[in-house]
């Protein structure tokens, strides 16, 4: 607990680095702080009061020590260490087999990240070929969507999700497909459902408009405030709101959410998300063309066939006069 309580931030070790009192710390490749010492006691303890005087030539309970964990030359992580068994001071010595297990312990987080990016990675490419051939395999709006809504839950851990067309004429947006987990409890919307972006908090405006992704978690104090009631009014926790852009137009949105608790989204989620929200914009808009095809082909028979009518119930005679 004393150990979490006084490990800096990461801003924090960068400031530590560069300060040339904290280097002049280093042994080995460690860095030994000494309770008693003015500098630590003026930024790690902060006067706090130790617990006794130091035995001569003894670890002191307050003395804290950090092992840097290093992959080549980049700091991977770090281990912090307290009151050792033997109580002794540090020597240069007696930390070397601290420091190679140090150095053991940053090469096989290093492998387990690599290969657990390699997986994140295979399965990223998979969804995305699966979903690719799904989603163009149809024009036909209904099977797109149910193809989307398969991928999603598939592909990001949710609750919930809506696709929604922007009506940019009239600064709506109208739902095509929307889901909810019966643990939410929540109703799912209909398809055709319009809501007015003036109506909306912020965020809509930002994802539609500027066409930027928006992430929004209902325990984050930097949540623009609209933002944050709506997502209590809704009683959401989490939100991650997608623009469907094509051909440089913005199209729909796509949002993915979580009500029973916050979920961070991780990387991977959003680089999964952004790809089928891209797919997604480019299926919606073959659907809509085909159906303006299908439509304009339609009206133009209906022209021939009237056209045809007209022209057999017109005489000889009448053509002469």
């Amino acid at each position: 607990e004393k150990l979490r309580q006084r490990l800096p931030s990461g801003k924090e070790w960068l400031v530590l680095f560069e300060d040339p009192a904290f280097l002049d710390k280093q042994i080995g490749s460690s860095y030994y702080l000494p309770f008693d010492d003015p500098w630590v006691q003026e930024h790690v303890w902060r006067g706090k009061v130790s617990k006794g005087p130091r035995l001569p030539g003894r670890w002191h309970p307050d003395d804290l020590l950090y092992v840097p964990m290093y992959v080549a030359d980049r700091v991977i992580g770090l281990i912090s260490l307290s009151q050792p068994e033997h109580e002794a001071l540090l020597t240069q010595e007696s930390m070397r087999p601290l420091e190679v297990f140090s150095q053991q312990a940053a090469s096989a987080l290093e492998n387990t990240r690599l290969y657990q990016e390699a997986a994140d990675r295979s399965q990223e490419l998979e969804i995305l070929f699966e979903a690719g051939q799904a989603i163009s395999a149809s024009l036909d709006l209904n099977h797109v969507l149910t193809s989307i809504g398969g991928f999603l839950t598939q592909s990001i851990p949710l609750e919930g999700y809506n696709i929604s067309l922007w009506h940019e004429a009239d600064d709506a947006l109208v739902t095509l497909s929307d889901y909810a987990e019966p643990a939410t409890n929540r109703e799912t919307l209909k398809s055709g459902t319009r809501f007015s972006l003036v109506d909306l908090p912020p965020s809509y405006s930002k994802a539609l408009q500027v066409r930027e992704r928006v992430t929004l978690y209902v325990g984050d104090r930097t949540v623009d405030p609209d933002d944050l009631a709506w997502m209590k009014k809704e009683q959401l926790k989490s939100t991650l709101m997608l623009p469907l852009v094509t051909r440089g137009m913005t199209v729909g949105l796509m949002q993915v959410w979580h009500a029973t608790q916050e979920y961070r989204f991780t990387e991977l989620d959003l680089r999964l998300g952004q790809v089928l929200a891209n797919q997604t914009a480019t299926a919606l808009e073959n659907a809509r063309l085909h159906d303006e095809t299908q439509q304009r082909v339609q009206e133009l028979a209906t022209i021939n066939r009237i056209g045809r009518a007209i022209t057999s119930a017109i005489t000889t005679e009448d053509l002469h006069k």
